[in-house]
């Protein structure tokens, strides 16, 4: 989540394809994180984790969770909020949340809609809490600036995928934990 979170603000993967296209473009388009406010979609193990991350980086965290009594002792720098403050408050916009009939879908074009005009998404949960078609139309459109994707709706993610078109997206292949530490440690566990 952290990586694409700098990858998408800091525009990473748009430098270094017109460097190595022989383009040296200096202009500004980049996104600066610290004073932003992160809106945090869920708050289990990772998003925790997370939440001292960027608040590391100077970001202000707000979460939305539906059992925030269970952690509003443990973390008095977390603004716990209802959903539609989330929504208007977020500059960047992390999903931690697990796939249930209930989250199906949860971030609609209506909920894209109501973020900031140049918000940034992060979705490394699942992919079907997200309408794909509704944030490539948002994506398309300029309404948000860029998103940093783990997950999807079809894995693998097919050439055809629209998201693999927008260059104001960077896709990892569902790999967000995948290392040779975490592999073993999730071999102990087991």
């Amino acid at each position: 989540a952290l990586a694409l979170l700098l990858s998408s603000a800091k525009n990473i993967c748009g430098y270094d394809k017109d460097l190595k296209n022989g383009l040296w473009r200096s202009e500004e388009r980049s996104i600066e994180l610290c004073g932003k406010t992160i809106g945090l979609v869920g708050f289990g193990g990772i998003a925790q984790a997370f939440s001292r991350m960027v608040a590391a980086l100077g970001m202000r965290v707000i979460v939305w969770t539906r059992s925030k009594s269970k952690y509003q002792h443990l973390f008095p720098n977390v603004e716990f909020v209802g959903f539609d403050a989330l929504l208007e408050r977020s500059d960047v916009l992390s999903v931690h949340i697990a796939h249930t009939p209930q989250t199906e879908n949860l971030i609609s074009r209506d909920v894209l809609d109501r973020l900031k005009p140049g918000a940034l998404f992060i979705n490394t949960a699942r992919g079907e809490v997200v309408d794909e078609d509704a944030l490539v139309e948002v994506l398309t459109d300029g309404r948000i600036a860029a998103a940093g994707l783990d997950v999807f709706h079809t894995e693998p993610l097919g050439p055809s995928n629209k998201l693999t078109l927008l260059d104001n997206v960077v896709l990892t292949p569902h790999i967000a934990f995948s290392t040779p530490e975490a592999s073993q440690r999730l071999t102990r566990i087991a």
